[in-house]
């Protein structure tokens, strides 16, 4: 199994916490874990970030007090494992295709490709609305929630600049599931505004 669900699963708890002003260390330790946990969040790390300042200067600097934890442990990691705290553990990867593709571009990121577009979304192999039309939803829905729409934008950009945006030999979009939990956030809302109407 991979870690995509456990990470999107941690960064979705970590914005319902964020939305509690009471809870900003635990919200930033669980974003940090979902980093940890799979790289594929990288860019919506930053997103909730943003969404903690927009709601207040010291929830922020609680929240990114709360990144430190994991984020140390993964660089105490890297330094153990690959000689440095920001080696990342992709650039030591054993097929020396993908070590090369890695180690271009910024952290493995290219130049998106309309495959990788229209692959990831609405192909038979790996579209995730190929497979979850009803998610489609989730466009009308996001009016009111800007920050559920930003994380999907950062995990898809993510995806689809990966040099493995095929994500492997797995079949689905394996690299999208941690946006699932916010696409859902923008389908209920549109639902609501349905049954409202």
């Amino acid at each position: 199994l991979y870690s995509h669900v456990f990470a999107g699963g941690l960064l979705f708890l970590g914005f319902l916490l964020l939305r509690d002003a009471r809870w900003p260390v635990l919200a930033g330790t669980l974003c940090g874990a979902a980093f940890v946990c799979d790289f594929v969040v990288v860019l919506a790390v930053p997103v909730l970030g943003v969404f903690a300042l927009r709601k207040s200067t010291r929830g922020a600097l609680l929240w990114g007090l709360g990144l430190l934890p994991p984020i140390a442990l993964w660089m105490l990691y890297n330094n153990a494992c690959f000689g440095g705290p920001l080696q990342f553990g992709f650039l030591a990867h054993a097929d020396p295709r993908y070590a090369a593709a890695y180690g271009r571009g910024f952290l493995g990121m290219q130049v998106p490709e309309a495959a990788a577009l229209l692959g990831l979304t609405f192909s038979a192999a790996r579209g995730l609305f190929f497979f979850t039309p009803a998610l489609l939803l989730s466009f009308a829905g996001w009016r009111k929630n800007w920050v559920c729409a930003a994380v999907c934008a950062a995990i898809f950009v993510f995806a689809v600049t990966s040099v493995d945006c095929r994500a492997g030999s797995a079949y689905g979009p394996r690299y999208l599931v941690p946006m699932i939990p916010f696409l859902l956030v923008g389908v209920a809302s549109a639902v609501r505004e349905v049954e409202a109407d």
